[in-house]
C-alpha cells in the first residue's frame, strides 16, 4: 500500500500473480461460457472474492452479440463475445462467451408432427431448417413418412416475442404407445424399390400389452416383395408382453444396417414350424442390442430345416461380407415354458432358441449373449448347435456366451399359491402380487396378460384347478414367477360343502332348461357329514331336462384324497352332483359309510351323469334301498342313479366299491329298476362306459346298467351281471360264477355299450376283462 515505494519488474508481476491466484476462480487466464439469446450473465461470478472493487470489464469482441453494462452481458444474437476482465489496470482474465438460441430437445412422430408453438411456450412468427423457410400451421409442422429420422433436426423458431429458439426435434417414424399402435407400424414404413430396402424408425414409449392381440401378416413391417427393412427400434427399455408369433414376426426380414435394441419380451410365445421369429423371419447383416426375451415357447418344427427360432427364423447365406456383419449383443434369451412339448425333440432337440441358417458365409458375432431352457441354440445348415463350444467353432466371434439348462439364475420360483372365492365379497378374491416380493414391481403378468397395478380381481368364472402362470417383474429386471390357482371354493369344513353349489357359475343355452354348470373344488380336509343330510337344494351344479354331454356340471372336485364319512342322500333325484357333463372331473375322493335313503333315482356322486370323468373314488355304503319304486327306474345306485351314454364316454378308473353291511339282501336283490351300481341308462345310447380298474364287493345282484323297456336298446338285461351259485351234493361245497344275462335281440352285445381297458372290471374278485367281458 506504499505508493513512494519504487517496484521492480520482478515485484510488480510477483503480486500481479498473488492477485490473480487469490482473486481468480481457478479457472487460469482464461475462462469459456455460454448464454442464451435474450438472457443476461453476470461475468462478476468469475471473481471468487467478497469485494467486488477495482475490478473492471470490457467488450473485446463482440460482433453485435451482447452489450455490457458494468459486469452485466446482455446477448442480443447468437455467436461468439469476448470480454478481459482487470484488476487495478492489471489483466486478470479473458472470458469468451459463446451465445445461442435457448436449446429445445423434443421428440415427435410422423403421425403426430412438430407443435413448436408448444414446445417454445408462445406464438410462432417464423421457422427455419437450415436456413430455409419451413412451412407451418400455427406453428405446427406436419410429416410426411420420409421425413423421419434418426438424425436430429434443428429448428431455428422466432417467436412473438421477438426471441428466437433452437428446436432440436427427433421425428420418427411411430411412437408407440399402446398395443393398436404397435400394429400399425407397417403404415409408417419407407419403402424403397429402387435399393430393394423398407426404412423406418421406432421407438417404444410405454409398455405394451399384445396378448388380446392376433399379429398377422398384414402387420409386418418390410413385407414388400425383396425390400428388407433396414432401420431402427429402440424399446427405450420398455417391455412388450404376451406376443404371440405364428406365420408372422415384427419384421418379415431385416437387412444390413438394422438394429434392434433395448427391449424385452415377456411370456411371448414363438407358435410355428416355420422359419419365424419373435423380431423377424428372415434375418441377417443386423444389430441386435440389449435385448431379454422371456418366450413361454418355441414350437418345434416338422423337420431340421424348419424350425421357428426365437429372435428370427432364419438367417440368409450369401457371398462373404456383401451384407455385413450380424451381431448380437448383451442378448438374454429364456424359455419360461417348463412344460413344453417338441414334435421334433426325439430326432433334433426340440426348440431353437436363436434360429435355423443355411452355410453361414458372411460374418456373424456374439458378444455377452446367454441361453438357457432350450433345447438346442442354433440350427447350422443342418446341424444342431446345442453349446457355447458348437457356436464358437462355427461363428466368427463368440464372446462370453453362455448355453444353460437351467432357468433358475433367471428366473426366481415363489412358493404356488391357493386362493378361493369369498361369498362376502360377491364371490370374488384379490390377489396382491406386490406382498410376495420385496421391491417395486414395474409389471405383472397373468397368464400372459399385463394387469393394471399390482392386484388382480378373480370372479366366479376364472376359477379353475389348472394354475395361472404369473411373472413379476420388477423395476431393477429381475422376474419371478408364481403359480396362483383359483379354485372356486377350498372346502375346509362341513359346512363349506352344504354351499359349494353357491360358488358356481351357469351358461344357459337356448333354453333355460339346458344349463351348463362350472365350478371348481378342494378338499383340504376330511369332513364328517353326520349331522347334515344332504338334499336336492345342495346339490352341486343345476339339473337338466334336455340330456346332452355338453350339459350339467364341467367343473372339478378334487378330493385332494380326503374322506367324506357318514354322507347321507336323504331326497330323491338326488346326487353330491346334480348332473355332470363330459367335461367334468370327479376324482381323489374317499366316501365312508355313506348311505341312501330315497328309492328313487339318487346316487352318491351323481343323480344323472351324463358324461364325465371319475378317477380314484373309494365309495363305501352303509345304508341303502332295495329299490322298490314302482316305476321305470326309481331304484337308487351308489355312483350315479341314471346314465345317459350320449356323445363320448363316460370314463371310470381306479373305483373302488364296496359294501358295510354283512346283510346283502338288503340291497336291491331282484329289483332290476334298482343299479345299484351305475343306475339305469336312458335313451338312445350312442357311446359306452369305460371301465378300467372298477372293483365291487359285498353286494347282492350287481348290475352295471340297467334298462327294462327293450324299445330303447333291445335287451332285457343289458349289462346285468349275474352271480350263479352251484352247491356239490356229494361235498357240499358250494361254487360261485358270475356272467352276462341273457340278450335277446342285440347282435352286438355288451361290446357295444361299455369297453373293458386295462384292470377292467372285478366283482367279488373275479375280474372280467377284455378277453372275458
Amino acid at each position: 500500500g506504499d505508493t513512494t515505494q519504487t517496484w521492480s519488474d520482478t515485484a510488480k508481476t510477483t503480486f500481479k500473480n498473488i492477485l490473480k491466484n487469490s482473486y481468480s476462480n481457478a479457472v487460469g487466464e482464461n475462462a469459456t461460457t455460454s448464454v442464451v439469446v435474450g438472457e443476461t450473465l453476470d461475468l462478476s461470478k468469475f471473481v471468487n472474492v467478497e469485494d467486488k472493487t477495482g475490478y473492471q470489464y470490457a467488450l473485446e469482441s463482440e460482433n453485435g452479440v451482447a452489450t455490457l453494462t458494468g459486469s452485466t452481458l446482455t446477448a442480443i444474437e447468437k455467436g461468439t463475445a469476448t470480454v478481459k476482465v482487470t484488476f487495478n489496470g492489471e489483466a486478470l482474465l479473458t472470458i469468451s462467451i459463446n451465445a445461442n438460441y435457448k436449446q429445445i430437445a423434443v421428440e415427435t412422430d410422423v403421425a403426430t408432427g412438430l407443435n413448436l408453438a408448444t414446445a417454445i411456450g408462445e406464438t410462432v412468427t417464423a421457422v427455419t431448417l437450415d436456413e430455409v423457410a419451413v412451412e407451418n400451421t400455427a406453428g405446427v409442422v406436419a410429416f410426411a413418412n420420409t421425413d423421419a429420422s434418426n438424425e436430429v433436426k434443428s429448428y431455428i423458431v422466432t417467436g412473438e416475442s421477438g426471441k428466437k429458439y433452437q428446436v432440436n426435434a427427433t421425428v420418427w417414424s411411430l411412437i408407440i404407445d399402446n398395443a393398436t399402435e404397435m400394429t400399425q407400424m407397417k403404415t409408417y414404413e419407407i419403402v424403397d424399390s429402387d435399393k430393394q430396402i423398407t426404412n423406418g424408425y421406432y421407438k417404444l414409449n410405454a409398455d405394451i400389452d399384445m396378448s388380446n392381440v392376433t399379429w398377422t401378416d398384414g402387420m409386418q413391417v418390410g413385407a414388400v416383395t425383396s425390400c428388407d427393412f433396414v432401420g431402427i427400434f429402440d424399446g427405450n427399455n420398455k417391455t412388450i408382453f404376451g406376443l404371440t408369433v405364428t406365420t408372422a414376426g415384427i419384421f418379415k426380414e431385416i437387412g444390413e444396417g438394422s438394429i434392434v435394441k433395448n427391449v424385452t419380451f415377456l411370456g411371448c410365445t414363438v407358435n410355428s414350424t416355420g422359419r419365424v421369429g419373435l423380431i423377424a423371419n428372415v434375418a441377417y447383416g443386423f444389430t441386435m442390442e440389449n435385448i431379454t426375451v422371456y418366450a413361454n415357447l418355441a414350437k418345434d418344427g416338422t423337420s431340421v430345416t424348419s424350425h421357428a427360432g426365437i429372435l428370427f427364423g432364419y438367417r440368409y447365406s450369401f457371398t462373404p461380407n456383401t451384407y455385413g456383419v450380424s451381431r448380437l449383443t448383451n442378448v438374454t434369451l429364456v424359455n419360461t415354458d417348463e412344460s413344453a412339448t417338441m414334435q421334433y425333440a426325439a430326432a433334433f432337440g426340440g426348440t431353437v432358441a436363436v434360429a435355423y441358417a443355411t452355410d453361414l458365409r458372411t460374418a456373424f458375432q456374439m458378444t455377452n449373449v446367454t441361453i438357457a431352457g432350450f433345447d438346442n441354440v442354433f440350427v447350422y445348415n443342418g446341424e444342431v448347435l446345442k453349446t457355447a463350444e458348437q457356436l464358437s467353432a462355427k461363428f466368427d466371434t463368440c464372446v462370453n456366451v453362455t448355453v444353460s439348462e437351467s432357468t433358475n439364475s433367471f428366473i426366481t420360483a415363489l412358493t404356488a399359491k391357493e386362493v378361493e372365492l369369498d361369498d362376502t365379497k360377491d364371490y370374488t378374491v384379490t390377489v396382491d402380487f406386490a406382498t410376495m416380493v420385496s421391491g417395486t414391481v414395474k409389471n405383472v403378468i397373468v397368464n400372459g396378460v399385463a394387469i393394471n397395478g399390482t392386484t388382480k380381481t378373480f370372479g366366479k368364472t376364472d376359477a379353475s384347478d389348472i394354475a395361472k402362470v404369473c411373472y413379476i417383474q420388477m423395476q431393477d429386471g429381475t422376474l419371478y414367477k408364481v403359480n396362483v390357482t383359483v379354485w372356486s371354493m377350498l372346502i375346509d369344513s362341513e359346512e363349506d360343502l352344504m354351499k359349494a353349489t353357491n360358488y358356481t357359475y351357469d351358461v344357459v343355452g337356448d333354453t333355460a332348461i339346458k344349463v351348463t354348470s362350472y365350478g371348481y373344488y378342494k378338499l383340504t380336509t376330511n369332513l364328517n357329514m353326520s349331522n347334515y343330510s344332504w338334499d336336492t337344494n345342495a346339490m352341486i351344479g343345476k339339473a337338466v331336462n334336455t340330456q346332452g354331454a355338453a350339459l350339467g356340471f364341467h367343473g372339478v372336485f378334487d378330493g385332494n384324497n380326503k374322506v367324506i364319512s357318514n354322507f347321507k342322500v336323504s331326497s330323491g333325484k338326488c346326487g353330491l352332483f346334480k348332473a355332470t357333463g363330459t367335461g367334468a372331473m370327479i376324482k381323489n375322493l374317499t366316501f365312508t359309510s355313506a348311505s341312501i335313503s330315497s328309492i328313487y333315482g339318487s346316487g352318491i356322486l351323481v343323480y344323472y351323469c351324463y358324461g364325465g370323468t371319475f378317477d380314484n373314488i373309494n365309495i363305501s355304503m352303509k345304508e341303502m334301498p332295495k329299490g322298490f319304486g314302482t316305476g321305470f327306474g326309481e331304484g337308487s345306485a351308489v355312483l350315479f342313479a341314471g346314465v345317459y351314454l350320449y356323445a363320448t364316454p363316460i370314463t371310470l378308473t381306479n373305483i373302488k366299491i364296496s359294501n358295510e353291511k354283512t346283510n346283502q339282501s338288503n340291497y336291491g336283490a331282484g329289483q332290476y329298476e334298482n343299479g345299484t351300481v351305475f343306475g339305469y341308462a336312458t335313451g338312445d345310447i350312442k357311446t359306452k362306459l369305460v371301465i378300467d380298474g372298477v372293483s365291487i364287493s359285498g353286494f347282492g345282484t350287481q348290475y352295471l346298467l340297467n334298462r327294462t323297456r327293450l324299445k330303447y336298446i333291445g335287451t332285457t338285461y343289458s349289462l346285468q351281471i349275474i352271480e350263479t351259485k352251484t352247491t356239490n351234493a356229494e361235498t357240499g361245497k358250494t361254487t360261485t360264477t358270475y356272467s352276462k344275462a341273457t340278450e335277446t335281440t342285440d347282435n352286438d352285445g355288451i361290446a357295444k355299450y361299455v369297453t373293458l381297458t386295462g384292470a377292467g372290471l372285478t366283482v367279488d374278485g373275479t375280474t372280467y376283462g377284455a378277453t372275458n367281458a
